[in-house]
C-alpha cells in the first residue's frame, strides 16, 4: 500500500473495516473486562486509519485501475441485492420479535445495530454505484468484499471451533 499498490489499498481498507466490525462485537457483546481498553484502541485505531484512507484515496485513478478487470455489474448487484436480503431478514426478524413481545438478547443487538444503521446500508450503496460504474463503488465495494470475505472464514473457523468442542 505504501508504495501505492491499488490491491494492498483495497485489502488494507477492507482489513482496517474488518477489525472495526468485528472488535466492535468486544466493545459490546462481551462483558466489561481487562481486554477492553485493547478492543476499543483496535476499532478506534481501524476507523482512524479507515478515515484516513477513505480521505486520501484517488478513486478516478482505483477506479481507472479495477475497470477494466472487474465484473462490475454483476458484483454490484449481488453486493446490492446481499445487503437488501440481509437487512430485510433482520428486520423480519425484529418485527417478529415486537410482535411477541420478546427482546433482542444482547449479540443479536449488536449485530442488527451495526448491520442496520451501517454495513448493510453501504454495502447496497457501493453495490449500486459499482453497477453504476460510479468511481466511489469501485473504491468501496472492494474493501467491503475483503470485509466479507474475512468475516466468512471468521465465521466458518468460529463454528468449526464450537463443533469441535462440543
Amino acid at each position: 500500500t505504501s508504495r501505492g499498490s491499488a490491491r494492498g489499498l483495497v485489502v488494507w481498507a477492507g482489513t482496517m473495516i474488518y477489525f472495526a466490525y468485528w472488535y466492535h462485537f468486544h466493545l459490546t457483546g462481551i462483558p466489561f473486562g481487562p481486554l477492553f481498553p485493547l478492543h476499543a484502541t483496535l476499532v478506534g485505531s481501524s476507523l482512524v486509519a479507515l478515515g484516513v484512507i477513505i480521505f486520501r484515496i484517488d478513486v478516478g485513478r482505483l477506479a481507472h485501475h479495477f475497470n477494466k478487470a472487474m465484473p462490475a455489474r454483476s458484483l454490484g448487484g449481488m453486493m446490492a441485492m446481499l445487503g437488501s436480503l440481509f437487512a430485510t431478514a433482520w428486520l423480519v426478524d425484529v418485527a417478529q420479535r415486537l410482535r411477541h413481545g420478546e427482546v433482542l438478547d444482547q449479540v443479536a443487538r449488536g449485530i442488527y445495530t451495526i448491520d442496520l444503521t451501517v454495513m448493510l446500508p453501504v454495502t447496497v450503496a457501493a453495490g449500486l454505484l459499482l453497477w453504476r460504474h460510479h468511481p466511489w463503488g469501485y473504491a468501496l465495494s472492494g474493501p467491503l468484499l475483503v470485509n466479507a470475505l474475512l468475516s466468512v472464514l471468521t465465521l466458518w473457523t468460529t463454528s468449526l471451533l464450537v463443533a469441535a468442542s462440543g
